[in-house]
């Protein structure tokens, strides 16, 4: 078995143990390559919860400028 080492334009034998470290070197990529996609779903949800967290907080502050609001009309609407 060969290994292409295109930068220099050779072949270079493979010995028999570079197997297992190809292996290994590919499974720590894809455990990285998890871990990465796992904290994206994380922080994303994270982002998400807080972004939902500033809309409710603007929708109560809206309410209850409304509500003030009316209150107000209504008492200033009133004849002593």
């Amino acid at each position: 078995m060969y290994q292409v080492d295109r930068a220099r334009n050779i072949d270079t034998p493979i010995a028999p143990g570079d197997n297992r470290t190809v292996m290994i070197e590919h499974a720590f990529m894809l455990a990285m390559l998890a871990f990465v996609a796992l904290l994206v779903v994380v922080q994303s949800a994270v982002l998400g919860y807080l972004t939902y967290r500033v809309w409710r907080g603007g929708q109560q502050t809206e309410a209850m400028i409304a509500a003030t609001y009316l209150e107000v009309r209504r008492a200033l609407s009133q004849t002593r």
